[in-house]
């Protein structure tokens, strides 16, 4: 069985999110340790506290639930149409702020980002729209910019600039598609560009809580010092704060794994389960996915 990617912070999941950890590292061994591709300089815990985690956020889109206003998110509205942040009641899902987009006549409300993916890997995208009615609609395109093709509703690429997405409903719409980025023959690259456009157009729209991310297949460890008191447990999560545990793995020297069905989630977590004798150390923490999802 092939692997699509396993170490390196280019790969590894954990090097391409944000990473935090408890009990807080030692200060000779930073977060980074986890997924440096080198077990021989590990992330030491600063304690032998119980329960230690390795946690990671992996949605590819920076502020993908407009928490933080627009950043993140880069202005292409044409002529007089305008995109902007909104805080106002029933303009946004979840959290306390969401995206407007108020197209003119025929121009339209457009915001757009783009970020890293693995060439190969499967992503699910997704996003909650909510349009006013009067034939307003929201499209979202997905394109990759290494190879210039458009991802198009099942989930095929193609040159011509399909949406991957297309909502006109008049209540918060849960709109999800899940692709696989095109593979290394096609793009001659380990990584590409992924480009998300958000149009709104023929009236005023509304979007929120945008996500694309990897599925995870496999959770690994290579070097540590982990006492038989310990059960690794691999936990994910959409929220961040309720955690399903998809795999207990079994500790073994000097590495171990656990493989499961593909899972995606925008939250992921190693939690060492239970008293530690000493303080933790690990020399790689993978998540990973395999070549068919």
């Amino acid at each position: 069985m092939s692997f699509l990617f396993l170490t390196g912070s280019k790969m590894n999941t954990f090097g391409r999110g944000t990473v935090s950890v408890s009990p807080t590292e030692a200060a000779v061994a930073p977060k980074a340790n986890l997924y440096d591709s080198d077990p021989s300089t590990p992330h030491i815990a600063g304690s032998a506290a119980a329960d230690s985690y390795m946690r990671v956020a992996i949605n590819g889109l920076t502020n993908g639930g407009f928490e933080s206003g627009l950043d993140g998110w880069t202005d292409e509205d044409e002529g007089a149409a305008v995109s902007s942040a909104t805080a106002v009641a029933g303009e946004f899902n979840s959290g306390a702020g969401g995206l407007k987009l108020q197209s003119s006549g025929a121009s339209r409300a457009i915001r757009t980002q783009t970020f890293t993916a693995a060439a190969g890997e499967y992503r699910k995208a997704s996003i909650y729209i909510k349009a006013s009615g009067g034939g307003s609609v929201v499209f979202v395109r997905i394109r990759n910019l290494t190879t210039g093709n458009y991802l198009n509703s099942s989930s095929e690429w193609g040159s011509s600039p399909f949406a991957a997405v297309t909502v006109s409903a008049t209540s918060w719409t849960l709109t999800e598609v899940t692709y696989q980025v095109e593979s290394f023959e096609t793009c001659r690259a380990d990584t590409v560009s992924i480009k998300w456009t958000v149009i709104g157009s023929d009236g005023t729209t509304y979007a929120d809580d945008c996500k694309d991310i990897p599925g995870v297949t496999f959770a690994s460890i290579h070097g540590h010092n982990y006492a038989p008191t310990l059960s690794p447990l691999v936990q994910s999560s959409d929220d961040g704060s309720s955690w399903t545990t998809r795999a207990t793995m079994t500790i073994q020297r000097p590495a171990f794994y656990s493989t499961f069905g593909a899972i995606y989630a925008e939250y992921w977590q190693i939690k060492l389960s239970g008293t530690p004798l000493e303080a933790p150390y690990t020399g790689e923490a993978v998540l990973g996915q395999y070549t068919t999802c």
